[in-house]
């Protein structure tokens, strides 16, 4: 095997030893993290039962749970957080390793595709998702795969093609913002092409493919959810109902995420675009992606991740444009090549710092008083336990053979609560719900942060 063939692999196995060393610890498990385990569980018992507590929880994309579902088949269920871990770290090793791939097809040189692979294994957003029990490393991917495919299909081997739909039907039933797929390549498609591609037998047969990889899971939604694009719709309702958030503030938090010189960097390659196809790709991968994040009224810095790839390219090319405006001044190779790596890295090393900074203390360290609240009722025997909301998933997860309640104002609740139904209650301070808990005789046996755990007797 020559080295240009070992490159890919050894990019890999620096981005999962990467993802692997800097695994958050035990007790930082969010409330999607905690959920999507949950289902897997379930799904590993029954391929049909995309439930939590009896609950069909389609708002929720089904690949990564089915996925995790495979594994939680063999493992026990100590294991079953590393695992949902390690997938991620898995498919963000396998993004970084084809990002150097793509880059090279787009007409990147060695050491930029090489750069541009380091840019996305070390940003941020990639970095910080790279291993949580979260979708956003297996939807990076499958996005990313799918332009690929798309690419490469129309330029060198047209049967890509079909796979390139098959992948993007994946990457919307991984996250449902993947929806964007269809039209960054429409748009890459008109740009290329204008009408010539509907031209191609190869993106009918795709497109059929397309459907056909979608229809089992719009059945499901049919059966279980009341429509076959019910899930879709549900999941576009939690979003809105969530804090809003202005499309102004939203791209001030992303750059402060990547911060400057990473931003500048990406600035730098987008004015090097040219009118050719890898150039085309890049805007329609640019635009139309962050256009369908920026529609949607709650927003988080996370929901961009999926662009990381195509950043880290642009990235790639704005140190190939301060290469050659180096070489302006000084034709001399070497020192041509030390004036471009020492911009890039006052550029770039900050974004090092900021990176590790920004993954610890918006991921690693959230949600700890959560999980050790949670975590406290173990000290006690039970069959039954109501949370607050915030809890819900989290009690699942640590205590999959109990009954999990959440605590909401509803009449079973209420009535529960106050007959003192429940072994073990958990509320946050302040919850409207008091006064039922107070009139089920619970004993107040401990408290962490706003919460506070009680019980029917005494500890």
């Amino acid at each position: 095997m020559e080295l240009k063939d070992r490159v890919s692999p050894l990019i890999f196995l620096f981005a999962f030893i990467l993802s692997a060393l800097t695994m958050p610890e035990k007790l930082s498990v969010t409330y999607d993290e905690a959920l999507y385990i949950d289902i897997a569980r379930n799904l590993a018992h029954s391929l049909g039962n995309f439930t939590y507590r009896n609950t069909y929880m389609m708002y929720r994309p089904p690949v990564y749970p089915y996925t995790l579902s495979v594994l939680y088949r063999l493992l026990p269920y100590e294991h079953h957080l590393m695992a949902a871990r390690l997938t991620s770290s898995f498919f963000y090793a396998l993004t970084t390793a084809l990002v150097y791939r793509f880059a090279r097809k787009l007409g990147l040189g060695e050491w930029q595709s090489l750069s541009g692979a380091l840019f996305y294994a070390l940003n941020p957003l990639a970095f910080a998702t790279s291993n949580r029990a979260l979708v956003h490393a297996q939807f990076t991917f499958f996005y990313t795969l799918t332009l690929y495919l798309l690419y490469t299909g129309r330029k060198e081997e047209p049967r890509r093609i079909y796979l390139a739909f098959a992948t993007a039907a994946l990457a919307i039933l991984t996250r449902y913002t993947g929806l964007s797929i269809v039209g960054v390549m429409l748009a890459y498609l008109w740009l290329v092409d204008d009408w010539e591609w509907l031209k191609w037998k190869e993106y009918y047969i795709g497109a059929g493919i397309f459907v056909l990889m979608l229809l089992p899971w719009l059945y499901m939604g049919h059966v279980h959810y009341g429509g076959a694009f019910q899930p879709f719709e549900v999941a576009s309702k939690v979003v809105t109902l969530d804090r809003p958030s202005s499309a102004f503030n939203y791209l001030k938090d992303v750059m402060l995420a990547l911060t400057p010189g990473f931003v500048l960097l990406t600035f730098l390659g987008f004015i090097d675009l040219k009118k050719d196809d890898s150039s085309w790709l890049l805007v329609s991968w640019g635009f139309i992606g962050l256009m369908g994040i920026l529609t949607v009224v709650h927003k988080e810095v996370r929901f961009i991740t999926f662009l990381s790839p195509a950043i880290a390219v642009l990235s790639a090319m704005g140190v190939g444009l301060i290469h050659r405006y180096a070489g302006k001044y000084e034709r001399e190779n070497v020192l041509r090549g030390a004036i471009t790596l020492g911009i890039v890295l006052l550029l770039f090393a900050p974004f090092i710092g900021e990176g590790i900074n920004y993954k610890e203390e918006q991921w690693d360290r959230v949600w700890l008083t959560e999980n050790r609240v949670v975590l406290m009722a173990s000290e006690y025997s039970f069959d039954s336990i109501i949370v607050s909301g915030r809890l819900y998933t989290l009690a699942g997860f640590y205590y999959p053979g109990a009954e999990v309640d959440q605590l909401v104002n509803y009449p079973k609740m209420r009535r529960n609560l106050e007959e003192g139904h429940y072994d073990v209650v958990i509320y946050r301070q302040g919850d409207p719900l008091w006064r039922y808990i107070e009139r089920g005789n619970y004993t107040a046996t401990a408290k962490y942060g706003p919460y506070v755990i009680l019980t029917r007797g005494e500890k």
